[in-house]
This record gives structure tokens, sequence and C-alpha cells, in this order.
């Protein structure tokens, strides 16, 4: 070895310990924390309080503050730093009181370093609670239950373990269909009563949602979300009905056309249970339209159907009742109701004529075809006509409803007239049932039209059935 490696060697080892004697580099051990203020795990703790650190050694303040944080779930708490004089203790000062009923943590990672430059032992954490309850509460009961059915005006209950924050129900606890009304609770703040301002829909089903919003007087969030359904009623038996029309009893059917229906007659619904009639009129359509009336019995189990004006005679209709009608707890109508009915009642059958008839043609003219006939003798001489001519109907017409007319055709010859009408008694009681007249004014070789008018202007008979349409009969001379 060289003399000058030598010399270097003997001048370390005579300088090094007067150098550590000066303190350049004589410490190399890592502080720790001695205590801390709140205790891990410890609870109850005040609002206003402050965080105390203690450390084995004068720590760099500056380094060791950036790495001390004081956190809850809501993110990182602002405050104020403080030492003490030999840099061993740190005080944090929250800018804001602490929240109950949430857990605090203290954290000072290993990169805080003392005054030496020495980084500390071991990351630090203490965890702390605010408040001595950090119990959530829980829904122990509730009325309705789940799936249960109710009268409209119940109240809907809500037991808790715990008194809870009156200032939470309002975003705690959802009914849908939305429902107005007010809540009310007891002396304890536990049990909670919404009551329901006007009275619930029949055969509606509301959910009840109590979420985590709902919080103790500590804070605590409900321990889980509740979530319940019921239903309004306890019928949910559809509606039926049946059809007559009185005096007769039998039921009318929907898969054939009932006959035998009278004109004039009201028809009557009778329904399985009590219904709500406030949409029972727009539920009734018949067709051809008509105008009618529709009351009910006293209590709701039965409607009248009155027309305004008699039905047609011998005419095709058709009654729909349709599913809005619903009964008392809005179960609507089991289906659409469709019956065809044909108004051929004993008095509602349109009057024809029968035969026409003469002396000289007992057995009846050619209906519907052009019937021949021969002059009577001329009275007087210049006016030929034919005398004595009937007209049979098949029920009693109204006289004044009858309207007869003649005219010619085919040929020349003066303008025909009817004379001499009357409506003479043929047997005993059947009075208008048969109209006789002369003819005057025809000419040998000429085709005349005779035409009874029909229709609702027309012939009619007593119980204002009309003729359905004009009667014409040809004639030839």
């Amino acid at each position: 070895m060289k003399k000058s490696a030598i010399k270097i060697i003997l001048f370390l080892l005579l300088t090094l310990p007067a150098i550590f004697r000066c303190g350049i580099v004589d410490d190399f051990t890592q502080p720790e924390i001695i205590s801390a203020y709140p205790a891990n795990h410890m609870t109850g703790v005040d609002s206003d309080t402050t965080v105390t650190i203690v450390f084995s050694k004068k720590m760099d303040t500056t380094k060791t503050s950036n790495e001390f944080a004081l956190s809850c779930s809501f993110g990182a708490i602002e405050g104020f730093f403080y030492w003490d004089m030999d840099g061993r203790k740190l005080v944090f000062q929250p800018k804001k009181s602490l929240i109950t009923a949430e857990q605090y943590t203290i954290f000072i990672s290993s990169a805080a370093e003392d005054a030496a430059g020495n980084d500390l032992k071991k990351p630090f954490t203490s965890i702390f609670s605010v408040s001595i309850d950090l119990s959530p509460p829980t829904v122990i009961s509730h009325t309705p239950a789940n799936d249960a059915m109710v009268v409209p005006d119940s109240a809907i209950t809500v037991r808790f373990s715990e008194p809870i924050d009156l200032n939470t129900l309002y975003s705690g606890i959802t009914i849908s269909p939305p429902l107005q009304g007010s809540y009310t609770w007891d002396l304890s703040h536990a049990h909670i009563t919404f009551t329901p301002l006007y009275k619930m829909s029949y055969g509606t089903t509301y959910s009840v949602i109590i979420n985590t919003d709902i919080k103790d007087t500590s804070g605590n969030a409900l321990a889980e979300r509740c979530f319940y359904n019921f239903t309004v009623g306890d019928d949910f038996v559809k509606p039926t009905l049946n059809v007559t029309q009185p005096p007769s009893s039998e039921l009318w059917r929907e898969d054939i056309e009932n006959t035998g229906v009278e004109k004039n007659n009201d028809l009557v619904i009778e329904f399985s249970e009590e219904i709500q009639i406030s949409e029972l009129r727009n539920a009734i359509t018949i067709t051809p339209a008509c105008e009618f009336f529709v009351d009910t019995n006293p209590v709701h189990t039965a409607a009248n159907i009155t027309f305004k004006q008699p039905l047609k005679s011998e005419e095709h209709y058709t009654l729909k009742i349709s599913p809005t009608i619903t009964d008392m707890q809005n179960n609507p109508l089991e289906k659409e109701y469709s019956f065809h009915f044909f108004t051929n009642g004993a008095g509602s059958i349109a009057p024809v004529i029968t035969a026409i008839t003469d002396p000289k043609n007992p057995g009846g003219w050619a209906l519907n075809d052009i019937q021949p006939l021969t002059f009577d003798p001329p009275s007087p001489p210049d006016l030929p006509g034919y005398y004595s001519v009937q007209i049979h109907f098949s029920s009693k017409i109204m006289p004044t409803s009858l309207a007869l007319s003649i005219e010619r055709t085919l040929g020349t010859g003066a303008t025909p007239q009817i004379t001499n009408p009357d409506w003479p008694e043929i047997a005993p009681g059947n009075k208008f049932n048969t109209y006789s007249f002369d003819i005057y004014g025809v000419k040998a070789g000429a085709t005349y039209k005779i035409t009874i008018k029909g229709g609702e202007n027309g012939a009619r008979d007593l119980r204002s059935n009309y003729l359905k349409n004009d009667f014409v009969q040809y004639i030839r001379f």
C-alpha cells in the first residue's frame, strides 16, 4: 500500500469521532407516535374536539402537517395546525364542528419526517366517532301489511326501532300513486302515521318505499330500504249483467237475435252488484241511433232504458254496453256486452194490406200486379166509374193518417177521382180495418196507379206502427 493511502485512512479514523460529536451525522432513529387523541375506536367524542398527536422526537412541522389528514365519508376535513415549542406535539383544530353519526379517520403517512430527516417509522391510523349511538334505525312494523287489502280511508303507519329525525320523513317515505295527506307522530318520534287527505281509490294498488334517507336523531341512516304494497278494497270480482224487456222475464242472449221486442217498452239492465252511475249513460249505445234516457233503481243494481220516441217497428237493432261501467270498488264490467234484437212484438208489427176486394172480385185483386177491371154502369152517364172497392189492413188504421191517390199512367182521358171514402165495420169490433171508396173518371184502355202512402208520414195503425213503404196497385179498364 502506498504511503499516501495509509495517511488518508489514519486521518479519517482520527477525525470521524469529532464529526459525530459536533452533531453533523449522529441521528438515524426514526420517529414514532407516542399518543393520539381521539384514540382509535373511541366513541362519543365531542363534536368540537381537536385532534392531538404526540411524537417521540422533534418533527419537521411543515412536512408532517402536509402528511396529516382527518376525513369522513364526506371527504377531507379542513382545519388549522398548531405545534408546541419542542415540535413534538401537533394539535389540529377543525374549521367546523364535526358531524354526529359519522366515523372519522386520522391518518399520518410514513412520509412525515423528524427534524433530522428521518421518516415516520410506520403510517398511523386512528378511527373515532363523534356520537355514542352508531346503530342504524330499523323498521319494526308497518300497516297495512304487505299485500294487504284495506278500506279507502285507512292510515299508513310505520314503527321504527328508535326515534327518528322528523326532518327526514318527507324525503324518506314515498307512496305511489301519490297521495295527499299529513304526517303525525307519537311523543317518542318512533311511531309515524300518514293520514290521506282523501279516500284512496278502490281497486288501486299502492306502493310504500321507506328509504335510507330516514335517519335517527343521531344521524344514523336506516339500516336497509323497506318496500311493501297494499290494495284498496276486498272485492275483485267484475260485475256482470242481464237484459230483459218487461213484462217478459226472459233474459236476452248475445248469440242470437232476440225477437218479440216491443218498440214502446223500456229495456231493463240488471247488474250482479251495485255500480257507479257516472259512466252509465255514455257506456250504452243503440244502433241504428235513437234517443233514450237511462235511470237506475235506488240501489244502483238495475237501469231502465226509456226511449224518447218509439223505436221503428220490425227493425233490427244492436244494444252495446261498454266495460267502462264499474262497480263500487272500481272493478270494470266483465266484458263488452252486445245484444241484437228485432222489434216484432205483438204491438210492434207494421200494418200491411192483406187484400183489395170489390163486389165483382170478392176473392181479391192480384196484388203487386195489374188488376183488370170492367166498368160499372156510368153514373152520371158521362163519368164511368168503379164502385165499392175495399182495402183490407192487417190492423186498425188511424183514419187521419191514410193518404190514398190515383193517377193515369197509360192511355188518355180525364183525371180519375177517389170518392165516397168510408171505414165500414165489416165485422163487429174491426172498425178501421177496412177502407172503402169509389173510382170515377176512368176510361177504357187506360191503366191507373193507386197509391197508399207509407213511411213515417204515411198510414199508421192505432199503435203508431206505420206502413213500411208506399203501397202501389195498378188497374186497367
